[in-house]
């Protein structure tokens, strides 16, 4: 685990204002192709190593579903065996999510979690595996039953998420086993971020499961 601070925006010019205005209007939309997009546009404002700062400043104006979106491919994607990043990502889920239960618009996360960081190179390899599968769900979801992406069953995932995101920390002690929790988490995210109420009840039903299976093992074990 590496930790160094956050920094400003660099003041370079014209170029950097044109870039930064070419970023802004690519991620006006929250399609899961553009949400990947601004995640390695974090990752190109890193140096070797990406942030969580990087990461919340890339979704914080965009809404709860890809601040959740974010985290969670963190977890699933090959940066998910590094070790703490897991627990790391979780309980950044679970600052999120307990804010969004009380309403809050944009999140408030302590500056020592903020200046985490990971190894970019893994997660800009794992955007690039995924950028085909994202196509796919971008071509196959749509603004469908979306009384299940509003304000009640938003808090509803977010008491979700902080239930799942509790659970991962205990799991990341056995390979692979924060995968579950973290696609649950990914799911309800892309639901959020894509006002797809189909894509919430999958979210929902795969985040029960996820946390019965979970607490089920957990409690087996102890």
């Amino acid at each position: 685990m590496h930790v160094r601070a956050a920094r400003g925006l660099p003041h370079t010019g014209t170029g950097a204002i044109d870039n930064t205005q070419q970023r802004c209007g690519r991620m006006a939309t929250n399609s899961f192709s553009d949400i990947l997009d601004g995640l390695r546009d974090a990752r190109q404002d890193s140096e070797e190593k990406t942030t969580l700062d990087d990461i919340v400043k890339a979704f914080q104006q965009r809404g709860f579903g890809p601040l959740l979106v974010a985290p969670a491919l963190i977890m699933v994607l090959p940066t998910g065996a590094i070790p703490t990043i897991p627990s790391l990502c979780a309980l950044l889920v679970l600052l999120i999510s307990v804010q969004t239960v009380f309403g809050k618009q944009y999140p408030w996360l302590p500056n020592r979690l903020r200046e985490i960081s990971f190894d970019g190179d893994k997660l800009e390899k794992g955007l690039d595996k995924l950028d085909p599968y994202a196509q796919k769900v971008d071509r196959y979801t749509s603004k469908r039953l979306r009384f299940l992406t509003r304000d009640i069953a938003r808090r509803l995932a977010a008491l979700l998420c902080c239930a799942l995101a509790v659970v991962i920390v205990p799991l990341e002690l056995v390979p692979f086993a924060v995968f579950a929790p973290g696609l649950a988490i990914l799911i309800i995210g892309l639901g959020l971020a894509l006002h797809d109420g189909i894509l919430m009840l999958v979210g929902f039903i795969g985040s029960t499961a996820a946390l019965i299976a979970s607490i089920w093992w957990l409690t087996d074990k102890l």
